[in-house]
């Protein structure tokens, strides 16, 4: 169930037509998700004081090239007045109703802001809250456009969308606790007694989380927090990684990334491996160097 497939008209009744909404937290741009049948609200970074649409006006790459300058950026939720023109359209092209799966509530009120703007333009809408970002989220939000293809029903698709949530875990090595800090995603005291003991927190968004980042650890060495999170895959991800994706992100890392993706690959030869770089709207907050494991269920 729930293969991706590219888009097609939708069939059903023809009294009702349902659009799919996401934002950029899937780690693809809005051109790239259109290619699905998917519409994409950029997620906004800021920048002194210009806003600039993620996937459009600043790409992940050019994020990073800027944060390793020691700038500090912010993000907002996406364009109000985007989604209205978006959603404006789709009531224009004959849709009824609106399925959002956007970024994890507990990062950004942009979830919110959908359920306004359809409000307000006259769409019925309905979401799912996925609790993270990055390639669960593409995964809950093309397999939701791919069952409504295959005629499956809201109900349904709710059903698989959390079976793929309550399987998902996102953990996050950041590799400067200043920068945490400096973005509000840590104390002053906490960074302070953190670079003198030299720890590295390791945190975690998921479902029990509610889309929050939490703190799942504190150790001293990079070897160490590879043991964690092994340990934590192993006893969350079994039959040797069978049916699952894992996905491995960084932050201009990309040698501790692989060193990450090699450790896992040893130990689940069965799963299925992706690779990219941390999508910004999370990189501005966790600073340059930080380290992702993502792994969720795709097949029940």
């Amino acid at each position: 169930m729930c293969g991706i497939t590219v888009y097609k008209k939708n069939i059903g009744d023809e009294n009702m037509k349902t659009a799919f909404i996401s934002d950029t937290g899937v780690g693809l741009t809005p051109d790239e998700m259109m290619e699905y049948g998917i519409y994409t609200i950029p997620l906004q970074i800021i920048m002194d004081d210009k806003t600039l649409l993620e996937g459009e006006d600043i790409s992940v790459k050019e994020i990073y090239e800027i944060l390793s300058t020691g700038k500090l950026l912010k993000t907002s939720l996406g364009s109000m007045q985007r989604t209205q023109e978006v959603f404006l359209k789709l009531k224009e092209e004959g849709y009824t109703n609106v399925f959002a799966v956007p970024i994890a509530s507990g990062l950004s009120g942009t979830l919110n802001m959908m359920r306004v703007c359809a409000e307000e333009v006259g769409l019925v809408f309905d979401y799912f809250d996925c609790h993270v970002a990055a390639f669960a989220q593409r995964r809950m939000i093309l397999c939701a456009k791919a069952m409504d293809e295959d005629n499956k029903s809201i109900k349904e698709i709710k059903k698989v969308l959390n079976q793929i949530c309550e399987s998902t875990n996102t953990i996050l090595v950041p590799s400067d606790l200043n920068h945490l800090q400096r973005s509000g995603r840590l104390t002053p005291l906490a960074a302070k007694l953190g670079s003198l003991l030299k720890i590295k927190p390791i945190l975690v968004i998921n479902k029990t989380t509610q889309g929050r980042l939490d703190v799942f650890s504190k150790v001293r060495t990079m070897k160490k927090v590879m043991q964690v999170i092994l340990d934590d895959m192993l006893a969350n991800v079994p039959d040797q990684g069978k049916d699952y994706v894992i996905g491995c992100v960084d932050a201009d890392n990309a040698q501790v990334r692989e060193e990450f993706l090699n450790l896992f690959k040893a130990h689940f030869p069965y799963a299925k491996f992706e690779v990219d770089a941390l999508i910004g709207s999370i990189g501005v907050h966790t600073g340059i160097g930080c380290i992702g494991v993502q792994y969720y269920k795709e097949k029940f």
